[in-house]
Order: structure tokens, then C-alpha cells, then sequence
């Protein structure tokens, strides 16, 4: 098991992840600030966590919510 970064909107769901385990820090990198740049929370998480909560957003099928 490793760790990954996720990014969570401000509704509280997950809609972005990746892994740190056997990545190359770059990629990591680049990744993380992806996610920051779309307006995303980052967060440190195991990837058993991420398995089990990243499920996407249903508030975008309502429009509710941008980032």
C-alpha cells in the first residue's frame, strides 16, 4: 500500500488523485499542481482511501458547483 494526493472540491468530493508510490516525483509534481491550479484542496491520503472515495462528483451533473 502506498500514499497518493487527491484534490477535493469545495462540496467535499474527490475528483482528482494520484499516486505517489513508484511515480516519478515529477510527474507527482506536475500533478499536484494541476490540481491546485483547477482550483482544487490537496490532500494526503492512503490509496486505499482513494479507492473507496473517489467516486466523482454528482454536483457537476446539477451545475452547482465550478471547482
Amino acid at each position: 500500500m502506498g500514499d497518493s494526493y487527491i484534490g477535493r472540491k469545495v462540496c467535499g468530493c474527490v475528483v482528482a488523485a494520484t499516486s505517489i508510490s513508484g511515480q516519478n516525483p515529477t510527474e507527482v509534481a506536475n500533478d499536484v499542481a494541476d490540481f491546485i491550479r483547477s482550483g482544487l484542496t490537496i490532500e494526503k491520503v492512503t490509496s486505499e482511501y482513494v479507492r473507496l472515495n473517489f467516486k466523482g462528483c454528482p454536483h457537476d451533473k446539477q451545475g452547482k458547483f465550478e471547482a
